[in-house]
């Protein structure tokens, strides 16, 4: 959910409007509607978290080095083929969750 639609949540709470009266309003589960004004009362924090950041690389230099001369070998294996290949060279498997991050 955007800090935008955020905004709009906590704008709409009010003596008038119920917090369920506002999850209908903005067609948003109660739950979620609870969270975001639980965390502006303590707070004030409309923003979300961010999520995410930088992952530490599954591969060394030397590991990503093999992989890449694997790559310029031939770079037309398949992702399993390449997964293979580097296997053999360094007794390590890449699944495939992994390659993005290396």
């Amino acid at each position: 959910m955007s800090n935008r639609c955020r905004q709009h949540i906590i704008n709409a709470i009010s003596p008038n409007n119920s917090l369920t009266a506002v999850s209908r309003m903005f067609d948003v589960d109660l739950s979620i509607i609870h969270r975001i004004w639980k965390e502006y009362q303590l707070s004030r924090k409309i923003a979300k978290a961010p999520k995410g950041g930088n992952r530490a690389k599954s591969l060394n230099i030397s590991q990503e080095s093999i992989l890449w001369d694997i790559i310029e070998d031939d770079c037309s294996l398949t992702l399993e083929n390449l997964s293979d290949r580097f296997f053999n060279a360094t007794n390590i498997r890449i699944i495939r969750t992994q390659w993005r991050d290396i």
